[in-house]
């Protein structure tokens, strides 16, 4: 059994297409699969009736819905929750990510037995995405490989395969506010990359905008890298080598010229300096204190999950 888990947010006709396609692929392969559609926008009518027609109609479909939008990465978790198959798969609604390379991503897991973990990312000729999305995404991608560790070279991707091990450790140690990528790489570095088609957005557009992008890097960042509690610290260091010297430097002024020099301009430009240091190093700690609180609070999934109607 491999489990694709989809989350959903006010997608209708990609729904039905996933469905199909998953179902083809199926009765070519051999391959016995289950489709699990997380609905991330309960309150959207459209959205319903077709998760609702659809599960109607194919018996491997599995829909769950959440009581409020939670968010892509959230009802990510609750459909790794609800995955039975050995291999689970995680892939968008909008059909960027295309069910015929499926196969491909079980055949890399299954390459090697060491491998925890596949993130699929588009070849470059196939790639969709607008240039202003691909150059934001690179340079994030950049930030962000150099305050979490990973393999070199790996590219994140919500088009990804694990195993269901795998899975259950990031059950077991999830945030309020999980970002999927950054946990398997927190827990392996077994993890490949390979190419995949990539195709059109069935909407025309991502629901990931600029915002969606930077939230999630300076997610990844807090979440999983202390590198920025240590940079402070670094500059905590320069600030009081700096304050030492200049203090030294303005008494050899003074004792080798006899002069007076106006402490107060000194004062206050050591005022402001150590200041600055001192505001961003108390951002730094209280964001770092407010990802700990939500993390003692993180929900339990199925709270989250709509009754059956």
């Amino acid at each position: 059994m491999v489990s694709i888990v989809v989350p959903v947010f006010k997608s209708t006709a990609s729904l039905r297409i996933i469905a199909e396609q998953v179902d083809e692929l199926q009765t070519k392969s051999g391959q016995s699969l289950e489709l699990i559609f997380i609905n991330d926008s309960p309150q959207f009518i459209p959205t319903v009736n077709a998760l609702k027609d659809i599960k109607e109609n194919y018996h491997f479909v599995k829909v769950y819905s959440m009581r409020r939008n939670q968010g892509q990465h959230i009802a990510t978790m609750v459909g790794l929750s609800k995955a039975s198959g050995l291999y689970i798969v995680t892939m968008d609604d909008d059909l960027q990510h295309p069910v015929g390379e499926v196969p491909r991503l079980i055949e890399a897991l299954e390459s090697d037995p060491v491998i925890d973990a596949v993130f699929a990312v588009p070849d470059f000729k196939s790639r969709h995405h607008r240039l202003f999305r691909n150059i934001v995404s690179r340079i994030f991608s950049s930030i962000d490989g150099v305050f979490q560790t990973k393999p070199k070279g790996l590219l994140k991707s919500s088009f990804r395969i694990l195993r269901n091990d795998l899975a259950e450790i990031l059950l077991r140690s999830y945030f309020a506010r999980p970002a999927i990528s950054g946990m398997i790489i927190d827990k392996t570095h077994n993890i490949i990359n390979i190419e995949v088609k990539h195709n059109k957005c069935v909407s025309g557009k991502s629901n990931y905008s600029f915002m969606n992008l930077f939230d999630l890097a300076v997610n990844n960042i807090l979440y999983y890298s202390s590198l920025p509690l240590r940079l402070i610290g670094a500059l905590g260091y320069i600030a009081t080598i700096t304050s030492v010297v200049s203090s030294i430097i303005l008494l050899c002024r003074m004792w080798l010229t006899g002069s007076e020099i106006p402490v107060e301009s000194y004062l206050i430009l050591l005022t402001g300096f150590f200041g600055g240091i001192i505001s961003i190093g108390l951002s730094i700690i209280g964001e770092y204190l407010l990802r700990i609180l939500l993390g003692q609070q993180k929900p339990e999934l199925d709270d989250l999950i709509s009754r059956e109607r």
